[in-house]
C-alpha cells in the first residue's frame, strides 16, 4: 500500500542520512556525505497519516488552516 511505501521512505531516508546503504528497486545506494540526525517533518491532514507522522516523524505541518478546536481533534491522532 502507498502507507506502507511512505513508512519505508521515511525510514530509508533515516538510514541514508546516517550513512547506512539503503536498497530501492534493486538499486544499493548511499550518501557520499551523510549528515546524522535531522528532524524529519511531515505534511498531513488525515488521521491515519497524522499516527504516521506521529510515530515515524519528528513533527508534523497540518496541511489545512483549523480553528482551535477542530486543532485539538487532529492533535489527539498525533498522540496515538
Amino acid at each position: 500500500t502507498k502507507h506502507k511505501e511512505f513508512s519505508q521512505a521515511i525510514c530509508d531516508i533515516r538510514a541514508l542520512l546516517r550513512g547506512e546503504k539503503v536498497q530501492f528497486n534493486d538499486v544499493t545506494g548511499e550518501l557520499t556525505a551523510p549528515v546524522g540526525e535531522c528532524p524529519i517533518y511531515l505534511g498531513s491532514q488525515g488521521p491515519r497519516n497524522l499516527r504516521m507522522a506521529g510515530e515515524l516523524g519528528d513533527g508534523v505541518i497540518l496541511t489545512m488552516t483549523l480553528p482551535p478546536a477542530l486543532l485539538a481533534e487532529k492533535l489527539v491522532h498525533l498522540r496515538a
